[in-house]
């Protein structure tokens, strides 16, 4: 089973990691350009679907309350580390940073996905996976942000420049769209890409 589970799960993951690697050598890309895509198209892009057309049940409420948890446990004791070990401020913050806000998006998601694909529990597991990611990066685009920036920035210049990241909106527009059953096309096969009156 656990061979199964590297050679089929784990192993295309880090296939596409190597094929990234060696392309990025061989077109030396511009990561810079590609980290803004990622962040302000991609990134969106892939947690409005993932909300949209997520199946989410109220029992999936749980996966958020421990995720939040989980992030304060660890903000709690990152902050008890960074004292003890008498981290100066900006040290201390981005040691906490480190810590508390992490992405399970580019390996959880993808790894989920592989290993529920053949099973009764695909769905749930993905849905679950999606409500982890959607706190995961509610969380580091505010909270985890603030937390960096407040070392250079005024408090009203980091919630201005917090209101600007594009998935705060994303995820409030990809609710909104469910609440008011809004249609859309997430692929290119299917209806047209926006009716309303969902059913």
């Amino acid at each position: 089973m656990l061979l199964y589970i590297l050679l089929n799960n784990i192993a295309p993951i880090f296939a596409l990691v190597a094929v990234g690697y060696h392309i990025g050598k061989k077109f030396n890309l511009d990561i810079y350009t590609l980290s803004k895509i990622n962040f302000y198209v991609f990134i969106p892009a892939v947690i409005f679907v993932k909300i949209y057309e997520a199946d989410i049940d109220l029992d999936l409420i749980r996966a958020v309350v421990f995720t939040l948890g989980f992030a304060v446990i660890q903000l709690i004791l990152s902050s008890f580390i960074a004292r003890m070990c008498k981290l100066d401020y900006s040290k201390g913050n981005a040691f906490k940073n480190a810590v508390s806000f992490y992405n399970t998006g580019n390996f959880g998601l993808p790894l989920i996905t592989l290993i529920f694909s053949t099973t009764e529990y695909a769905e749930y597991a993905v849905t679950a996976q999606i409500m982890i990611l959607v706190t995961q990066n509610l969380c580091t685009f505010t909270l985890g942000f603030y937390n960096a920036a407040k070392m250079s920035m005024r408090f009203k210049e980091a919630m201005m420049t917090i209101f600007k990241l594009p998935v705060v909106y994303t995820i409030v527009i990809a609710f909104l769209a469910r609440v008011f059953r809004m249609r859309f096309r997430t692929s290119f096969c299917g209806p047209p890409f926006y009716t309303q009156g969902m059913e």
